[in-house]
């Protein structure tokens, strides 16, 4: 599965994605999931939606982020209790969207991606 999400251009380092938010002055986009939420679905649905994608590419730095890791990310995702969850942060870790759970449709990131 991994390889299939990487190929989408997402990243699962979460500090490398915010830098590099940062520097070319994008939007994170963090999708926060538990090892045992079938996302590849939800991914592939997304990343074929032409609009959506081009979005992502073009305002987003698309990051995939498990529960379990050890990785430090901002706190109130840490305690987002439904999963699969997707983020919108600036690169000061700053929200700039209400979050969005469960089986994410590709229009509502548009809107997000699109302010």
């Amino acid at each position: 599965m991994h390889s299939l999400l990487f190929g989408f251009g997402m990243t699962s380092n979460y500090e490398a994605a915010r830098k590099q938010a940062r520097t070319e002055h994008k939007i994170l986009l963090v999708l926060l999931a538990k090892r045992s939420d079938n996302i590849s679905d939800m991914i592939v649905n997304i990343m074929q939606d032409s609009r959506t994608s081009e979005l992502i590419d073009k305002r987003a730095i698309f990051v995939l982020l498990y529960k379990e890791t050890t990785q430090s990310y901002p706190i109130e995702m840490l305690y987002s209790t439904s999963t699969p969850a997707l983020f919108f942060l600036n690169a000061d870790e700053l929200f700039v969207c209400k979050a969005l759970h469960g089986n994410i449709a590709p229009k509502k990131i548009r809107s997000c991606l699109s302010r």
